[in-house]
C-alpha cells in the first residue's frame, strides 16, 4: 500500500483534536509537512506528529518536495486564496467549509480544480454520519412514503470562540458555522435541490450567532431549521412522510427511528423501548457507542470522510464526498439565506444554481 503524503495548512484547534489525530493512524497517510502562524499552535500541533516538517506559511507546505496533498484547516478568510494556491500547486485539497466568503471567490476555486484534475472535497464530514447514512437509504427506499416536510435543529453552546468566528466579516456566525452542515444535508438525504429560502437572525453572544430559515425544496418538500452557537447541545432531524415519521439525533441515538401512523403516546413509547431493549437493539446501541467514543470529538464521520479523501486520491472514487461545486452550490444558499435575514423577503434559486 502507497502512503500520501499529507502537509497540514492551519494546526488550530480543530486540525489538533480531529484532522492529526486521525491522519496520523489513517494506514496510508504520512504526514510530512504542517503550517502555522501560531508558534503555540505549532508546536503542540508538531508534539502530535514530531516527523513533520514545520513552517509558519502555507507556501513552503506547498512547495515542499513531498507533500502531494493538503487538508487546509484555515480561518474562513483564508480558505478560497489557500485552495487555488494549492491546486496550481497540483496538490489534492481537503478544504474545511466554507469553500470561500463570496461566491465570486468559491467560483475562483472551482475553476482551479478543474483546471488542476485534482481530488477536491469540502469538510462536510456529517454526510458520513453513520446514522445520518443509514437515513439517506431508507429515505431513498421511501421506508416512510413521500416526503411531507423536514424539520432540523443545531445547536451548540456558547464557548468563546476565536476573534475571526464572532463576526461575518471575517466568516463567523451560525450561517457559515452550522447552518452550512444542514442545508448541505438536506439536499444530501432528501435528494432534492434547495429552490426557495427564508431566514431570521439574532446576535445574542456574537454577531448572527442564531437563525431559524424555512426551505423549499423543488419537489415542493418543505424545511424548517433551527441553527444556535449559544444554547444546549442538539443535532436532530425529523423527515415527515406519508406513511411514517423518521427522526435522527446524533448526540442521543445509537439508530434510526421510525414512527408509524397511529403510533402515538404510551405505545409508541412501549415499541421504541422493547426495540431498544431487544438483544439486537442493545449490540447496535453498544457497537455505535464504542465506535463514538474512540473517534476525536466522538463523532465517527470525521475520519471516515478523511479516508475517504484519502481513498480518492488512490483511485477509489467516493460517492459521498463533497466536491467544490458542491461547496460552491452550498456558498449560493447562504449567501442567499443572508440576503433574506437582512431584506426580510423570500430569496428564490434556480437549479442548477452553478451552470
Amino acid at each position: 500500500m502507497s502512503l500520501l503524503p499529507i502537509g497540514v495548512i492551519g494546526c488550530g484547534r480543530i486540525a489538533r483534536q480531529v484532522h492529526l489525530p486521525i491522519l496520523r493512524t489513517l494506514p496510508n497517510v504520512r504526514i510530512v509537512a504542517l503550517a502555522e502562524m501560531d508558534a503555540n499552535a505549532l508546536e503542540s500541533a508538531h508534539q502530535l506528529v514530531p516527523q513533520a516538517d514545520c513552517f509558519s506559511d502555507a507556501g513552503s507546505v506547498l512547495n515542499h518536495s513531498e507533500v502531494e496533498a493538503v487538508v487546509i484547516a484555515l480561518p474562513n478568510t483564508l480558505h478560497a486564496t489557500t485552495a487555488i494556491e494549492a491546486f496550481a500547486h497540483g496538490k489534492h485539497v481537503y478544504l474545511e467549509k466554507p469553500l470561500a466568503l463570496t461566491c465570486e471567490e468559491g467560483q475562483q476555486v472551482v475553476t482551479a480544480w478543474k483546471k488542476a484534475a485534482k481530488v477536491g472535497a469540502i469538510g462536510f464530514n456529517y454526510r458520513f454520519n453513520p446514522l445520518l447514512v443509514e437515513a439517506q437509504k431508507l429515505l431513498k427506499a421511501d421506508a416512510i412514503g413521500p416526503l411531507v416536510a423536514v424539520r432540523s435543529s443545531f445547536c451548540t453552546p456558547f464557548k468563546g470562540e476565536p476573534q475571526w468566528k464572532t463576526q461575518r466579516a471575517s466568516g463567523g456566525g451560525v450561517l457559515f458555522d452550522l447552518a452550512s452542515h444542514h442545508v448541505d444535508l438536506v439536499e444530501f438525504l432528501a435528494g432534492h435541490p434547495v429552490v426557495e429560502v427564508w431566514a431570521q437572525t439574532r446576535s445574542v453572544n456574537m454577531e448572527m450567532d442564531t437563525a431559524t430559515i424555512e426551505l423549499r425544496l423543488q419537489n415542493g418538500v418543505l424545511v424548517q431549521e433551527l441553527f444556535s452557537q449559544s444554547a444546549t447541545e442538539r443535532d436532530a432531524w425529523e423527515f415527515e412522510g406519508q406513511n411514517g415519521r423518521l427522526r435522527v439525533e446524533r448526540y442521543t441515538m445509537s439508530g434510526v427511528e421510525i414512527t408509524r401512523p397511529g403510533e402515538l403516546g404510551l405505545s409508541a413509547r412501549l415499541k421504541r423501548t422493547a426495540r431498544e431493549n431487544s438483544p439486537r437493539g442493545i449490540a447496535r446501541t453498544l457497537r455505535y457507542t464504542k465506535r463514538k467514543l474512540r473517534e476525536p470529538n466522538h463523532e465517527p464521520s470525521y475520519r471516515v470522510a478523511l479516508s475517504e479523501f484519502v481513498n480518492a486520491t488512490q483511485n477509489t472514487p467516493s460517492t459521498h464526498l463533497a466536491t467544490p461545486q458542491d461547496g460552491l452550490r452550498n456558498l449560493e444558499i447562504i449567501t442567499a439565506l443572508e440576503t433574506s435575514a437582512r431584506t426580510g423577503v423570500r430569496v428564490q434559486l434556480s437549479f442548477p444554481i452553478v451552470a
